[in-house]
């Protein structure tokens, strides 16, 4: 059953941007599931390895389509992904030398973050790749 639930408000209107942060939360739900299993502690390595990878992809791809249309808040919007690789890469290493748990409080932490961030930043960067696209989409049709 899934703790955190996708909400419309939070489509950004990128179809690929869109398809992973519903695969980030459905991550969060596995591990917050997981946790609450006492046979999910074997899946919990696996889950924050596969976090740790896909929140790089997921920024990658966020910070290209800014890159490709010029966004004016590429720069902070990066440095907030930074903070956030850094806390995710940090959270893995403690977790497989044994120095943190990782607990229901933690998960729900990061979700509170990711969704935060989908309302603020990616938001703004949605409205901007929407803008850009639909001129890009006006400068074809005059130059057809």
């Amino acid at each position: 059953m899934s703790v955190f639930l996708w909400k419309a408000d939070w489509e950004t209107g990128h179809a690929r941007i869109d398809s992973q942060h519903k695969e980030l939360l459905q991550q969060m739900n596995d591990l917050f599931d997981a946790l609450k299993h006492q046979d999910g502690a074997d899946l919990l390595p696996g889950v924050l390895d596969f976090l740790t990878t896909y929140v790089e992809i997921h920024f990658q791809d966020e910070e290209r389509a800014m890159e490709a249309t010029h966004y004016p808040g590429l720069a902070s919007h990066r440095a907030i992904h930074d903070g956030m690789r850094k806390s995710v890469g940090d959270l893995l290493t403690q977790f497989q030398e044994g120095r943190t748990l990782v607990t229901p409080g933690l998960v729900e932490y990061l979700v509170d973050w990711l969704m935060n961030h989908i309302e603020g930043e990616d938001y703004f960067m949605a409205v901007h790749l929407k803008r850009y696209e639909v001129g890009q989409r006006n400068l074809d049709a005059v130059s057809t």
